[in-house]
């Protein structure tokens, strides 16, 4: 195995993957068990690491067979299915984080699971954002703008509230030199 880590993706230790996945067929509870231990085995081997396959599936209460209808080899199926695993010539690479719920799967879901993900989204800051709102931060400050107007400014700009509250602590405690609050 091997680590993967694009910076647009949410880490896969979240329960809102847990409850989008039960409205759906989508990633499923068992394989996001397995990508959370697949996941855990690089904290001990940043480097990768050999998989016991059958002893992965039994730790997480699976059967293993080589056939196609072995509940463990689904799982391992959806993982590559979905793009957190993906084979290599040597092995497999792992997605240490997983990407956002595509729009198409999000709106086949049951509206109460869409509200609860939205909220989770608009409760949370992405890599992503974070980059996008630290170069908007720096190009707004470098630009002669008021340190204290850039929370709003952001937001005005698209920004979500937790993204741009996130990005202006960080700008303000790299103006002071100081490490962030938390």
């Amino acid at each position: 195995m091997k680590s993967e880590e694009p910076a647009t993706m949410r880490s896969s230790g979240s329960d809102v993957v847990v409850l989008i996945s039960r409205g759906s067929r989508g990633v499923a509870p068992t394989a996001t068990w397995l990508l959370r231990r697949l996941v855990a085995g690089f904290d001990d081997q940043p480097d990768g690491y050999e998989l016991d396959l059958a002893g992965t599936a039994r730790s997480l209460g699976l059967s293993f067979g080589r056939g196609h209808a072995s509940p463990f080899t689904k799982a391992f199926g959806r993982c590559i299915m979905f793009g957190m695993v993906h084979q290599q010539a040597d092995g497999y690479a792992v997605r240490r984080r997983i990407p956002e719920v595509a729009r198409r799967h999000l709106q086949r879901l049951p509206d109460e699971v869409q509200m609860e993900h939205q909220r989770w989204v608009g409760a949370t800051a992405n890599l992503d954002s974070l980059q996008r709102g630290r170069t908007l931060a720096a190009a707004m400050l470098d630009a002669g703008d008021d340190a204290e107007l850039l929370e709003p400014q952001l937001v005005a700009l698209g920004m979500s509230a937790v993204t741009a509250s996130e990005v202006t602590e960080l700008v303000r405690a790299q103006l002071v030199g100081a490490p962030p609050a938390r």
